[in-house]
C-alpha cells in the first residue's frame, strides 16, 4: 500500500511541477522564453488551464444559496477568466508569429478548442444562477463600481 501511495504522490508532483513550470501559465510581466514552447507545451498549457477552470467553476456552483461573496465567487470567477484569456492571447501571439508549423498549427487548433471551452463557460446554467444568486445578496451591494456593472 506504501509503495502506491509513493508513486500516486509522485505522479501528482511531476504533474503539479510540470504546469508550474510551463511558461505559457506563468503570470508575469518578463519576456515569455518562446525558444522553450512547442506543441506538447502548448496543448499541456490549454489542458492545465481547461482542469483548472473545471475545478474552480465546481467550487463556485458548490458554495451554498446565499453564501455567495465576492471572494468566493466573483473574484474566483474574474480568476478563471483570467487564466483563459491570458492563455488566449499567448496562443494568439503563436499562432501569428511562430516560425515552427506544426507548434503554430497547434497552437491555432488549441486555441479554437480554448476559445470554445471558454464560450461554453458563458452557458453553464449552474454558473450563471451562482453568480445571479451573488447580484442579489448584501454583498453585492457593497462591491465596486466594475465589479456590479459585471453582476448586472
Amino acid at each position: 500500500m506504501k509503495k502506491y501511495t509513493l508513486i500516486v504522490l509522485l505522479l501528482l508532483g511531476i504533474s503539479v511541477h510540470a504546469t508550474d513550470t510551463n511558461p505559457l501559465l506563468i503570470h508575469s510581466n518578463e519576456p515569455i522564453p518562446f525558444n522553450k514552447i512547442d506543441k506538447s507545451i502548448v496543448r499541456d498549457a490549454v489542458q492545465a488551464v481547461m482542469k483548472k477552470s473545471d475545478d474552480r467553476v465546481k467550487a463556485i456552483i458548490a458554495v451554498p444559496a446565499g453564501k455567495q461573496t465576492i471572494a468566493n465567487t466573483l473574484i474566483a470567477m474574474d480568476e478563471l477568466q483570467y487564466d483563459i484569456s491570458d492563455l488566449g492571447a499567448k496562443l494568439g501571439l503563436i499562432t501569428s508569429t511562430f516560425d515552427d508549423d506544426s507548434t503554430r498549427t497547434v497552437a491555432n487548433s488549441e486555441s479554437d478548442r480554448l476559445s470554445e471551452y471558454s464560450s461554453n463557460l458563458l452557458l453553464n446554467e449552474k454558473l450563471y444562477k451562482a453568480l445571479l444568486q451573488l447580484s442579489n445578496l448584501e454583498d453585492a451591494k457593497r462591491a465596486s463600481a466594475s465589479q456590479q456593472k459585471f453582476l448586472r
